[in-house]
């Protein structure tokens, strides 16, 4: 099965990187995790192959299913489900995972790791900000901000959303002193673009 499970493997690189032909190569890593469950480079490519063919998050998030033990073992098919999971609004779920894992892929750049941790955190900070649970919110927005050493690679933190969110929490909290200082920090770390950050269309304090 192993052996077969490879074959599939390279006729799916085939059809999807040379041949142009998602489809084929989608249905072929299917088989190849199929045969074989165990390798989660199989379920990286298989993404990349639904991504391509235009694939629900829903639709690739199946072909993880009951597979995070394997998906464990490898970088890009367990940030993939990161990703994916941040993207169903799986918030608790990625900073749990991301708490437990170490990144060890330093070379691959583009991949960067605390983002998700950071979304996760600022979108369960502004839950608890909207069930006006300020104390949750506080400890989520600067958890957002804090960059554990077993994410390894380089900060692309959500500093200015953090700093937005916190300075929020503290003026609904009435800290008006606590929430200008955070507007400061905002400014401090993004003083040009700011304005035209991520979420920043609701951001009437600064524009």
């Amino acid at each position: 099965n192993g052996k077969m499970a490879i074959a599939y493997r390279n006729l799916a690189w085939v059809q999807g990187q040379v041949l142009n032909k998602i489809d084929k190569a989608s249905k072929n890593i299917k088989k190849a995790i199929e045969l074989n469950p165990k390798d989660a480079t199989y379920f990286a490519d298989a993404d990349e192959y639904l991504k391509a063919n235009s694939a629900s998050v829903k639709e690739r998030e199946a072909i993880y299913k009951g597979h995070l033990d394997v998906l464990r073992t490898d970088d890009r098919a367990f940030t993939n489900y990161i990703q994916m999971s941040n993207m169903e609004g799986k918030y608790d779920l990625v900073i749990d995972e991301m708490s437990k894992h170490r990144f060890r892929v330093l070379e691959n750049v583009k991949r960067i790791h605390h983002q998700y941790w950071a979304v996760a955190h600022i979108m369960k900070g502004k839950e608890n900000l909207a069930s006006k649970n300020y104390k949750k919110a506080l400890f989520h927005f600067n958890e957002a901000l804090r960059f554990p050493r077993n994410l390894e690679l380089m900060r692309d933190g959500k500093e200015k959303e953090a700093y937005y969110y916190l300075a929020l929490t503290y003026k609904s909290m009435g800290d008006q002193k606590k929430a200008e200082d955070n507007f400061k920090k905002l400014l401090e770390v993004a003083p040009v673009d700011a304005a035209n950050s991520w979420g920043a269309q609701d951001w009437i304090e600064i524009t």
